[in-house]
């Protein structure tokens, strides 16, 4: 230990290991696209164009049209569109890359979360849609556009899953 980090210790205490975090970068998320690439590991590209909400009824936003966005979750990765206010016809037209874990129809599905956004309380979530592994093996051979009911009575999204071709 250097004279400075002594003294820097001795006034603040001690500081965390910065090489602790970096180290296995499977915990932390911010590098899992990075690192699972580097493995080998393929790569998807998930578009997610618009969802179409029922407006009858309206339970989610007492004052306004719902405030909504997506999340999607494949795996461990995670990703988030911007939120679309007040509207009950969103247009995210949000593309991001997220490593592929389907391995054959046997691996991870992928799960679209539709959420209406609160400012004040807890965001509520408004519809769910679960993609199975083999059928996104399917979507991606295909490169179709796919809808999908996000529950009885409150509307559909409308995704496309295509894989990227390693280098």
């Amino acid at each position: 230990m250097g004279i400075f980090t002594y003294m820097v210790s001795s006034m603040f205490g001690s500081f965390p290991s910065l090489g602790s975090r970096t180290k296995n970068p499977s915990r932390n998320s911010r590098f899992i696209p990075w690192f699972d690439r580097l493995k080998g590991g393929n790569e998807c590209t998930v578009e997610i164009f618009s969802a179409e909400l029922t407006i009858e009824p309206n339970d989610f936003d007492y004052f306004s049209k719902p405030d909504c966005y997506v999340k999607v979750k494949h795996h461990n990765c995670e990703r988030e569109t911007a939120c679309e206010l007040n509207t009950f016809h969103p247009r995210f037209m949000f593309s991001t890359r997220m490593p592929s874990r389907t391995k054959n129809g046997k691996g991870k599905g992928f799960t679209f979360s539709i959420f209406e956004h609160n400012a004040l309380t807890e965001d509520h979530i408004m519809g769910r849609a679960h993609i199975t592994a083999e059928k996104a093996e399917r979507i991606m051979l295909n490169k179709e556009k796919l809808i999908l009911s996000i529950g009885e009575g409150i509307g559909h999204i409308q995704i496309r899953i295509k894989r990227l071709d390693p280098f």
